[in-house]
């Protein structure tokens, strides 16, 4: 007996521990699952910090930690912000930009440029069979080394396989280039479209649906409305925006990264609201200068346009006609022509972007930074009384919604830890209040449900022997006024008042 008991015991403990095993490789794999690398050249960075701050970089000792090739697997470990944490094939730990990651090389659709001869070798000396047009979608399967050729296969029908070389060609427009890049990632979707979703991979070229209210608030919420030189801007960006054809919350992103919301040396000595021409080593001097807010906003999105993201409206005989149409392309395009030296300059914008479009994805109730504030249909901030769901609310100057005993238009309310303004009888700091069906508190007699009882001059509720009018009443311990009695030996008639 005792031997097919611990036998038994031993089997539930195995069974135990496989179910257990189990379990724990299925969360394991639901945390960390393996990834893809669709970048070309994807840095790995020791922290977040590192990937995030861009002077690091600039150290002289600074050494690069990892670079992972495209179609190279990692396993996702966590996320922050616009990075992930990984671990590589070799064991190793570091942090990369999150959306260069994907389960399959085939959920990211790329943009040829320009038409490109197609090959079945990958170093161009084999005669083309064929050639892939301009502006086609294609998927890309694999990279040279150099990153020079790209093995690609055309999304639509009929389908086409074959290498094509990706760099701008080295003789365009009478220019001589040496890299750049013909094919990008990008999100066809929304090409010419009218969206509020910015991702890095988003053409910049489209409009976004916000009113200049909507771009006012969101920049108070983010310079915690303080006034600096982005504030009250809103209708300048639909203006950059209509002038442009640039995306409006795009370019508030931007604007609120290179400047700081506002605040840096360069918006305020020369209006230059997205860092042009401000570069590492003397950005205050170089950067170009723009005569008002609202021209370095408009005047400044005209540059962009023209000068990346739709790169042939300019003299084609002057610059290369390969546009930037995304925040990723303007950053990352084979070390030609790039906006910023931060690897993650288009991450940051396109992480500011999110926030705007989470913010502004509804009006009413909204918790910021601890508080709440109230926004109405037209993005204008709720301020004084407000009836919401069928309760009262008051809302300061500011906006922030009050709790607690407010003072309004002489008289005395009380709003609970929620904010909704209370009725009826209120017990607060060991006192009893009476508030009338307006929510304001009460003083003097009081009669509800039949019974009548005496607040003071500070509303709080009497018990004992009080004076009125020269009369003498007795409220018992509940605050309700004794009526045809005797109280000790005293007689109270019908009204209350000792005889």
């Amino acid at each position: 007996m005792k031997n097919k008991v611990i036998g038994s015991f031993l089997m539930f403990v195995l069974l135990l521990g496989i179910f257990n095993g189990t379990s724990l490789k299925q969360a394991e794999a639901a945390e960390q699952p393996n990834m893809i690398v669709t970048s070309i050249k994807l840095p790995v960075y020791r922290n977040f910090e590192e990937l995030s701050d861009h002077q690091i970089h600039l150290s002289p000792s600074y050494t690069r930690y990892a670079e992972l090739s495209y179609n190279d697997k990692v396993t996702i470990l966590s996320e922050k912000d616009y990075a992930a944490k990984i671990r590589m094939e070799d064991g190793r730990e570091g942090w990369v930009h999150r959306a260069y990651l994907n389960s399959d090389i085939k959920n990211q659709t790329w943009l040829v440029k320009k038409e490109r001869n197609l090959r079945h070798t990958s170093d161009g000396s084999e005669t083309p069979f064929d050639k892939i047009p301009d502006n086609s979608k294609v998927y890309v399967l694999e990279v040279t080394p150099d990153t020079k050729y790209y093995k690609i296969e055309t999304v639509d029908e009929p389908k086409k396989q074959g290498w094509i070389y990706n760099w701008y060609l080295e003789k365009e427009q009478f220019m001589s280039i040496t890299g750049g890049s013909n094919v990008i990632p990008f999100e066809f979707g929304k090409k010419g479209t009218t969206t509020n979703s910015i991702s890095i991979f988003t053409p910049l070229n489209t409009n976004a649906n916000v009113t200049a209210n909507a771009i006012n608030q969101f920049i108070n919420y983010k310079t915690k409305w303080t006034n600096t030189l982005m504030t009250g801007m809103g209708s300048s960006y639909i203006e950059a925006q209509n002038q442009t054809g640039l995306n409006a919350i795009y370019l508030v992103a931007h604007s609120g990264l290179e400047t700081r919301w506002g605040t840096s040396g360069i918006v305020a000595n020369k209006y230059n609201y997205y860092g042009i021409n401000a570069n590492d080593l003397q950005p205050l001097t170089d950067a170009y200068n723009y005569f008002s807010k609202s021209s370095g906003i408009v005047a400044g999105a005209i540059f962009i346009n023209q000068t990346y993201v739709n790169r042939d409206t300019l003299m084609k005989n002057s610059l290369d006609p390969y546009q930037q149409p995304t925040l990723d392309n303007m950053r990352f395009n084979s070390t030609y022509h790039q906006y910023s030296s931060d690897e993650a300059w288009a991450s940051k914008i396109a992480q500011i972007a999110k926030e705007f479009t989470a913010f502004t994805a509804n009006t009413g109730w909204k918790n910021l930074e601890g508080k709440w504030y109230y926004y109405n249909q037209d993005w204008t901030l709720k301020t004084g009384w407000l009836q919401a769901g069928g309760k009262w609310y008051y809302l300061n100057q500011s906006g922030v919604m009050q709790t607690g005993w407010l003072y309004s238009g002489g008289k005395w309310y009380y709003l609970d830890n929620g904010g909704v303004m209370k009725t009826g009888w209120l017990s607060t700091g060991g006192k009893w209040y009476f508030l009338d069906g307006n929510g304001a508190m009460k003083t003097g007699w009081v009669s509800t449900r039949g019974k009548w009882y005496y607040m003071n001059k500070s509303g709080t509720m009497q018990t004992g022997w009080v004076l009125v009018s020269r009369k003498w009443y007795y409220l018992y311990n509940d605050g309700h006024m004794a009526a045809n009695t005797t109280i000790g030996k005293y007689r109270l008639g019908k009204n209350g008042a000792m005889i």
